[in-house]
């Protein structure tokens, strides 16, 4: 489906991934396309970057929304980004060097 967009690809990616929040799309399967599109490294980065966009919007919208009922839950924004970004780049690498893989064994 992201093929279709062509060079605004990565933008619907990472659109899609901020829609997670609401709608049920798998993040998985949005990285995983972005690294068949984009290659591994190229797609990584996007895929990390639509992660972390994404974990930054629901961060802040948590804390304009509810943010006494949340805020205990709720780490301070240095942790939460450096938590996010060392969790949410290596998964999106991890997921799209899986695909790379699965996009050369279907090719052949």
């Amino acid at each position: 489906m992201l093929r279709q967009y062509e060079d605004w690809a990565w933008a619907v990616g990472i659109a899609l991934i901020c829609a997670d929040m609401v709608l049920l799309i798998p993040q998985t399967a949005v990285i995983a396309a972005l690294g068949i599109i984009y290659v591994t490294l190229l797609g990584g980065l996007l895929g990390g970057l639509a992660c972390f966009t994404g974990g930054l919007l629901g961060y802040g919208l948590i804390l304009t929304s509810a943010r006494r009922f949340v805020q205990r839950f709720v780490m301070p924004i240095r942790k939460f980004t450096a938590t996010l970004t060392t969790g949410g780049v290596p998964t999106a690498l991890a997921f799209l060097r899986l695909s790379a893989l699965a996009g050369r064994t279907s090719r052949s």
